[in-house]
C-alpha cells in the first residue's frame, strides 16, 4: 500500500512563512504575544532561544526578508507589520503567525509550477515542512483503502 503523496508544486509552502510561537498546544490564558503601541507587533517564540539551534530558522527568516530579534532573556522573536499577519493553528494546536511574502528562492516555470532554486541546499525547516494538503490527501487515501470516508 503506497501512501506516499506527491508534491503538486503549488508553492504554498513557500508563499509566506509561519512562525510557531508556542511549541505546544496554545493556551489562550497565557500571554505569548507582546503588543506594541504602533503599527507593528513583536512575537516571541517562547520555545526558541536566539543563540541555540536557530541558525536554520534565522536563515529562513532572511529568505523572506525578515530580521530576527533577541529578547534580554535570549528568546528569539520577530517584529512585523500588524496589518499583514494572520494567525494560524496547526493540527497539534500550536499557535503561529503567518507572514505573507514569497521566499526569495521560490521560482515558477513556464507551466506555472513552483520549485525551490536552492532545493538541494534548503534549510532543515524547509526539508521537514509537513504540507497539510499532502497529509490530508494521504489520510483520505488510507481511509478510502479501508472503506472509511472522512
Amino acid at each position: 500500500m503506497d501512501l506516499n503523496p506527491i508534491c503538486e508544486r503549488c508553492g504554498l509552502c513557500c508563499k509566506g512563512y509561519t512562525f510557531w510561537l508556542t511549541g505546544k498546544p496554545y493556551d489562550s490564558g497565557k500571554k505569548e504575544l507582546e503588543l506594541i503601541k504602533s503599527e507593528y507587533i513583536t512575537f516571541w517564540m517562547e520555545n526558541r532561544s536566539f543563540d541555540e539551534d536557530t541558525t536554520e530558522i534565522k536563515k529562513l527568516m532572511s529568505y523572506h526578508n525578515l530580521t530576527p530579534l533577541r529578547r534580554e532573556d535570549g528568546i528569539l522573536g520577530i517584529k512585523v507589520l500588524l496589518s499583514v499577519i494572520k494567525f494560524r493553528q496547526n493540527i497539534k494546536g500550536e499557535l503561529g503567525i503567518h507572514i505573507p511574502g514569497d521566499c526569495n528562492y521560490l521560482t515558477k516555470d513556464k507551466d506555472n509550477n513552483y520549485s525551490c532554486a536552492i532545493h538541494e541546499k534548503r534549510p532543515i525547516v524547509c526539508r521537514e515542512y509537513a504540507c497539510e494538503k499532502i497529509i490530508k490527501k494521504a489520510l483520505e487515501k488510507a481511509a478510502s483503502m479501508n472503506g472509511i470516508h472522512i
